[in-house]
């Protein structure tokens, strides 16, 4: 006779799972409080620019979603003030995105928020 697993045994990662999902609802909350425009979804792009300006064909390769996505988040970010666009020194067809001082500090109250 095998044993059945019990529940604890199934649970583990969905409750990891939920307890995460959980958290960005809180901490998204609590950013929407000074830049109640955010979404959860501008945290990727957020994330992608925290270490300086990158194309839009690298953030697009590294979240695995097509280069026009990219730029219809950054145009919607851009609108709002979080993100800036400028073309590439090397390559003026190459658009650089970068958070712009709202966007900055948009990441710093997400980690003050994180840091409660």
């Amino acid at each position: 006779m095998v044993a059945q697993p019990g529940l604890h045994d199934y649970d583990l990662v969905l409750w990891t799972q939920l307890l995460a999902e959980t958290l960005n609802a809180e901490l998204l909350d609590r950013l929407q409080a000074d830049h109640p425009e955010l979404r959860y979804v501008h945290g990727f792009l957020f994330q992608q620019l925290v270490e300086g300006p990158r194309a839009v064909g690298e953030v697009a390769a590294n979240l695995g979603v097509t280069s026009q996505a990219i730029s219809k988040t950054a145009r919607e970010l851009e609108a709002l003030g979080y993100v800036e666009r400028t073309p590439a020194a090397e390559d003026a067809r190459v658009r650089l995105l970068a958070l712009s001082a709202r966007g900055r500090a948009a990441v710093e109250a997400g980690r003050a928020a994180r840091a409660r």
